[in-house]
């Protein structure tokens, strides 16, 4: 039960109140310290890169005293995830790998998800880049972001490996109801202000962030770790989810999906093919869309300046006539023109 407490599943640790409920760990009104902001954290991450930790380990070494009384104020904490695993782990009486794996993962048909803590990769895992030294410059952190330290270290508050378009798939699938009943939804759904929110996070419910994103409610979550950054965002509304992710932590999601949300609201799903929006009373058509990069690209019916962006939001072409796409890599770009927004492939 949402209102069960800590102490009915684990316990007892030093800086974490035995009374605190299920509901408050979801909705992060606990007070409870977030782990990672504990100084020694990465330096003893570093000391053994094989070592495995469990997350009673984590809340045991990384948890200083609370930082207010439980349900008198809401900020968002790592901590409290780590607790809602051992939860799962204490009520079922199996590892959080295995719940996930049967109850989820494998009835929705994610197969290019894993929780690496438990299981073994099931693909490349990409490369992580991380600005180590704070000089502005990016450093390798492949060696530290896939090692057993770190991987078990994160565990439920962030320990899950995935690709944009099982993280898509989830979200659809959680919010448009194939995963959790109507009652529990609207539950997740009673969104708070949590210390931080502001214009475009606007709440939290149990486990999920409220956002307005090009004008429109939407439900999902973001991810921060070293050498990756995460956005999942779905529109109850137009019914489709967005997911971004990336390598370096540095990448402009909101401003992205923003772009996208533009987009794929003019889209009908219904139709068959490639739907094309009209953009300043004239229809913009990208001719060859694919396009091979290192081929032309022409915008037909554009009467206004033609802007490219790639999926980090970075601008990566302005101005008038064909578009070169050479130096482009393979992927989708948002092209923008006339007031209105469209998707180009590149292949």
């Amino acid at each position: 039960d949402l209102e069960d407490p800590l102490r009915d599943y684990i316990g007892p640790f030093s800086h974490v109140n035995g009374g605190i409920t299920i509901r408050q760990l979801l909705r992060h009104e606990t007070g409870v310290y977030n782990y990672t902001d504990h100084p020694d954290l990465g330096r003893r991450l570093r000391e053994d890169l094989n070592r495995t930790w469990s997350s009673r380990a984590i809340v045991t070494d990384f948890v200083n005293p609370p930082l207010y009384f439980a349900g008198f104020g809401a900020s968002y904490s790592n901590t409290n995830y780590h607790l809602l695993g051992m939860i799962v782990e204490a009520a079922t009486g199996r590892t959080l790998g295995q719940e996930l794996r049967d109850r989820l993962l494998d009835p929705l048909a994610l197969a290019s998800t894993y929780y690496p803590a438990e299981e073994p990769s099931n693909g490349e895992v990409v490369q992580a880049w991380w600005d180590e030294t704070g000089d502005g410059v990016l450093d390798d952190f492949s060696a530290l972001y896939d090692s057993r330290s770190f991987v078990t270290a994160r565990r439920s508050a962030g320990g899950m490996m995935s690709t944009s378009g099982d993280i898509a798939r989830w979200g659809r699938a959680l919010f448009s109801g194939s995963v959790l009943p109507d009652s529990i939804l609207a539950e997740m759904r009673a969104f708070i202000a949590l210390s931080g929110v502001g214009p475009v996070w606007t709440g939290y419910g149990l486990g999920i962030q409220q956002y307005q994103i090009a004008g429109i409610e939407m439900w999902g979550h973001s991810g921060l770790i070293a050498g990756s950054t995460s956005l999942m965002v779905y529109s109850p509304e137009y019914g489709f989810s967005i997911a971004l992710v990336d390598n370096d932590a540095r990448s402009a999601h909101v401003t992205t999906a923003g772009a996208l949300v533009e987009y794929l609201k003019g889209v009908d799903f219904t139709a068959v093919g490639v739907e094309r929006p009209s953009l300043g009373g004239a229809e913009v058509v990208p001719y060859p869309n694919p396009v091979v990069s290192g081929e032309v690209v022409r915008f037909a019916g554009a009467r206004a300046e033609v802007e490219v962006f790639d999926m980090l939001g970075r601008r990566v072409f302005v101005g008038f006539g064909p578009v070169s796409t050479a130096g482009f890599v393979a992927g989708v770009y948002v092209y923008r023109s006339g007031g209105g927004t469209g998707v180009l492939v590149v292949r």
